[in-house]
């Protein structure tokens, strides 16, 4: 695809159906900025002003394995099908009582009062218990229902924060019963005991932190491999309130044989590659354990845990991979050897190594892949118009340096060309960073319609850039492949 010159004109001829980059930004774009999220802000919105807090809803189902709405799709749940049908049926109310002809005789002012009346109103309620019904609702997309793993739904309203029931899960066992305290034991010199009264009763942080499950992408592998079809949905930001996992260490005093620290989760199974039950565990060296960032947090979102998210509280390990962010926590050890459990060293590795940070990736939220976009108005010439593409884009190591956007004809084998996306507001180093570019298609005015490929990919702090070949391997981790988004302008 060739580029824009600069002081090209474009006559009859030029207006040939095709899609190009503008060379730089388009003069007078603002790239999108994420606001302040004010701790819950996000979430009571989405719930509606009535709505029961998620707390509340997951605390009545305690014992269960998904939470209350969690949709597999592409089913909808009978609320929704009654008030889209509510809805449309209002509508086409209101389509005839608009298309009237003038000719027609008049009819009886005051029938015609009551039916515009009747229809109003209804569509008032139909609003209503549309709201009622569908804000509070968690918009999960379910991949295994017991034990519960499901998607964050990436689209038009991803935010800077993903609201806690659309923030995507990972579980390994049934849910556990919640724990009522952590347990600091081993090569300490202080155990403790603490429930959340205790933890609450010491300074917290609030940290903003992108996690992402390893798997995350392996959907798309081929040849095919086990575990989890995740697609690009495992991935969730949101705002983490609770202790430094220092201060909890510190107050124990390691003892000078401590080598790593092993976190043990209250969920427990029995894996199919083992004949025995076992809990949920992962070590940290002592180093990584001991780093500012690293908290044991009771609060997501400025609201308490809720149950599939690990409540009371869970582990929160900034630029590693969800796996090391253990939920539901209940013992916290000082270990003297290195930590050789099935979760840490036949799981969650490659080639027998332990993952390292979360690698680079941009996923391109709007348009949708296989979305079918209008033809944008042309400009005052009418020549061109524009439509915009937004992502975000996310990496375990110092944050996203840049991302590039390539717009090319669908299976075209001509080389990409790319170009830099305008970065938003870095919120947090541990956080996805918004992505915007502008798009310029020559020929907006014209009839026709032709399909065009989009990819983005992100460029790290270390200069690590997201490949556009895929990473197989036999657990399918790491996957972190350039996903094409096919659109086509009509």
């Amino acid at each position: 695809m060739r580029d824009h010159e600069p002081g090209q004109t474009e006559t009859g001829e030029h207006m040939k159906v095709q899609c190009r980059v503008s060379p730089g930004p388009i003069e007078g774009h603002q790239p999108r900025r994420p606001g302040k999220a004010e701790p819950g802000a996000r979430d009571e919105e989405r719930r509606g002003q009535h709505a029961e807090p998620y707390a509340a809803v997951a605390a009545r189902d305690a014992t269960g394995q998904r939470a209350p709405g969690d949709g597999v799709l592409p089913e909808k749940c009978g609320h929704e099908r009654q008030a889209g049908d509510a809805v449309r049926e209002i509508e086409r109310k209101r389509r005839r009582l608009g298309e009237q002809p003038r000719d027609e005789p008049r009819r009886d002012e005051g029938a015609h009062r009551d039916e515009e009346h009747e229809v109003r109103g209804a569509a008032w309620h139909a609003k209503m218990l549309f709201r009622w019904h569908t804000a509070p609702m968690p918009e999960r997309i379910v991949v295994t229902s017991e034990p519960l793993n499901a998607e964050t739904p990436l689209g038009r309203d991803t935010a800077a924060i993903t609201p806690v029931g659309r923030h995507y899960v990972r579980t390994h066992f049934p849910r556990p019963s919640p724990p009522h305290e952590i347990v600091v034991d081993g090569a300490v010199r202080n155990g403790a005991r603490y429930d959340l009264a205790a933890l609450q009763a010491l300074a917290a942080r609030t940290l903003t932190v992108t996690l992402e499950c390893a798997g995350n992408g392996r959907a798309y592998l081929e040849p095919k491999v086990p575990g989890e079809q995740w697609r690009l949905g495992a991935v969730g930001t949101a705002e983490w309130t609770g202790v430094p996992l220092r201060t909890l260490l510190e107050r124990a005093d390691l003892g000078p044989s401590a080598r790593e620290i092993l976190f043990r989760g209250a969920d427990r199974g029995t894996p199919k590659e083992l004949a025995r039950e076992i809990a949920f565990e992962r070590s940290l060296p002592i180093a990584d354990a001991l780093a500012d960032d690293v908290l044991v947090a009771y609060a997501m979102n400025g609201a308490p845990l809720a149950p599939e998210h690990g409540a009371p509280w869970r582990l929160i390990v900034p630029g590693r991979y969800g796996m090391a962010s253990v939920k539901w926590l209940e013992r916290v050890s000082a270990i003297e050897e290195p930590f050789a459990g099935f979760y840490q060293h036949t799981k969650y590795v490659i080639d027998g190594a332990p993952l390292p940070a979360i690698a680079p990736r941009a996923v391109i939220v709007e348009p949708a892949d296989g979305a079918r976009i209008p033809r944008p108005l042309p400009d005052t010439e009418g020549r061109a118009g524009t439509f915009e593409i937004r992502g975000y884009a996310w990496s375990g190591v110092g944050g996203i340096a840049r991302v590039d956007v390539s717009v090319e004809p669908a299976r075209s084998r001509s080389e990409r060309h790319w170009r830099a996306a305008t970065l938003g507001q870095q919120v947090s180093p541990d956080a996805w960073r918004e992505f915007t570019l502008k798009m310029l298609i020559i020929g907006a005015g014209s009839s026709g319609e032709f399909e065009t490929e989009i990819l983005a990919r992100a460029t790290d702090a270390t200069g690590t850039t997201q490949p556009l070949e895929q990473r197989h391997n036999a657990l399918g981790y790491m996957n972190n492949q350039a996903r094409p988004v096919r659109v086509r302008i009509v």
